[in-house]
């Protein structure tokens, strides 16, 4: 979660209600290569499913099948997403329990991602991977530490191939960088039997977790832990570097990207006949629900430990809802950045049209703000909120290292009679 150093998070947000349900045929299993785009992507599926129905597994150990195969029987229903660095064959035993996908990236610049992250990670971190402060790229490229060993060479293969053996430091395959034309047939397969994402065309990667998960709307692209805002280009030699240690992962994403672009030219036949099944809130007419567990958001950011998530200045925060109901007023109950910030001014729109709205404002920067009674249409209505203006964190509190801009939160969202 990104640093909070605004003062906000014990307001209270009223009382708390149930997780709202999303239909999915199965939960999905998003395996997280790192440095694929990742980070973003989780974050499209918390908003996508609801943070409270997302799980992220953060330790990955000898247990992680078994929690894996808990989780699956103690939430269903309550479990819309698990995701986490996860070898394939530590889910395999679950595969058809759960909808698995996944994100490649070019090896060069995923490598070169992974170099960039840890160069900006703090130093006891960095001491932690057996890396001095201020690294050079040599000693990150033949580096022993387990942990970037297995995924500086051929780390995508690794992953999907199904092997424990290319997973584990304590074999001796994990250490042996011979290519193995075995591993990349597996990795393939393992490809060829779910459905997956290219980091370099995030738009088709959208659209088919779209068309495999049944959303009746366009998912953002986020854009989290960035590690080369600038987009400078990196160095030949160690361009060849890492070519010399990801021969079977080039040779993966090439045929991966192949598979993948052959898929997307029947996406759009399929998408035309899709029927939406998930990541729609569905809310009863009264009932008041906590922002953590509203699927169908785009443009928010992660909620905070006092339960509100702010929008994101990047993206219009819309929510997608059905309502059994002809019409509805729709009552927002969220927080400002600032105590003299024109709450007023919100628009709120549904389906493109522009509705008349009354706020109150409490405590703390607290409001509420309830609109008109509006027409409803099935399956799908669309809620936007436009706020009038975003403010640099920074602006207002120098020394935090939160480098967003933010305007509102919300905490909950009722539909009213």
């Amino acid at each position: 979660m990104t640093d909070q150093l605004i003062p906000f998070t014990n307001m209270p947000i009223g009382p708390p209600a149930a997780a709202v349900p999303a239909t999915l045929d199965r939960p999905v299993m998003f395996l997280h290569i790192p440095k694929t785009a990742g980070t973003s992507f989780i974050g499209t599926l918390r908003n996508v499913f609801g943070q409270d129905r997302l799980v992220r597994l953060v330790s990955i150990e000898e247990s992680t099948p078994g929690e894996v195969g808990r989780l699956l029987s103690e939430r269903p229903g309550g479990l819309a997403c698990l995701a986490g660095h996860i070898p394939f064959h530590m889910i395999a035993p679950w595969q058809d329990r759960c909808a698995i996908f996944t994100v490649l990236r070019d090896p060069i610049a995923r490598v070169m991602s992974l170099f960039r992250f840890i160069q900006q990670r703090p130093p006891a971190e960095q001491m932690r991977l057996g890396l001095n402060t201020g690294f050079a790229f040599n000693a990150f490229i033949t580096s022993r530490h387990p942990e970037l060993f297995g995924q500086i060479n051929d780390g995508m293969t690794r992953m999907l191939c199904g092997d424990p053996h290319l997973s584990t430091p304590e074999s001796s395959m994990f250490w042996d960088a011979t290519p193995s034309p075995r591993a990349i047939a597996a990795a393939l397969r393992t490809l060829e039997g779910i459905d997956f994402g290219i980091a370099e065309d995030m738009h088709n990667t959208m659209r088919t977790a779209r068309a495999a998960w049944g959303i009746p709307y366009d998912l953002d692209i986020g854009r989290e832990n960035v590690t080369n805002p600038t987009g400078a280009a990196p160095d030949i030699a160690h361009c060849l570097e890492i070519v010399a240690r990801n021969p079977m992962d080039l040779v993966l994403y090439h045929r991966a990207a192949w598979l993948f672009a052959t898929r997307c030219s029947g996406l759009e036949t399929k998408l035309d006949a899709m029927a939406a099944r998930s990541a729609i809130h569905a809310p009863a007419l009264g009932q008041e629900v906590a922002i953590g567990s509203i699927p169908g958001l785009q443009g928010f950011h992660e909620v905070e430990p006092g339960g509100f998530a702010w929008l994101d200045s990047a993206q219009s925060a819309r929510i997608h809802f059905d309502l059994a109901a002809p019409a509805a007023r729709i009552r927002l109950r969220g927080h400002a950045i600032r105590h003299d910030y024109p709450v007023d001014e919100i628009v709120i729109e549904v389906n493109g049209t522009r509705i008349a709205t009354r706020c109150a404002r409490g405590e703390n920067c607290w409001f509420t703000l309830e609109t008109d009674a509006v027409a409803l249409r099935h399956p799908v209505n669309m809620l936007c909120i436009r706020p009038p203006y975003f403010v640099s964190v920074r602006h207002d509190y120098p020394d935090s290292r939160d480098p967003r801009s933010l305007s509102i939160s919300l905490a909950n969202i009722a539909f009213l009679a």
